[in-house]
């Protein structure tokens, strides 16, 4: 986030969001990639090859589908046409 906007404050903004701190409510879970979601990355990374996902954005599209989430903050369009995405800087 401090690379996208190069702002400190906001990438702590973000962050405090992210864990609730201050009069920021709980609204993130954190989800680990345990032994099954590895696998379910490994299958989200071969089935779109060609999409040009990271291991990472892939671990994202895995979690996501098992979780049935409806979006996906990030500024990265790479998921666009697989995933919902919302853009940080449009989010209010």
């Amino acid at each position: 986030m401090r690379n996208r906007t190069r702002s400190f404050e906001q990438a702590k903004g973000v962050g405090d969001r992210t864990l609730g701190r201050g009069s920021f409510p709980k609204a993130f879970t954190l989800l680990h990639v345990d032994r099954p979601r590895f696998q379910a990355t490994i299958e989200a990374f071969e089935a779109y090859r060609d999409q040009g996902f990271s291991f990472t954005d892939a671990s994202t599209v895995a979690l996501v589908k098992e979780k049935h989430i409806d979006h996906v903050l990030t500024f990265d369009d790479d998921f666009d046409g697989v995933i919902d995405r919302l853009v940080p800087r449009d989010v209010g």
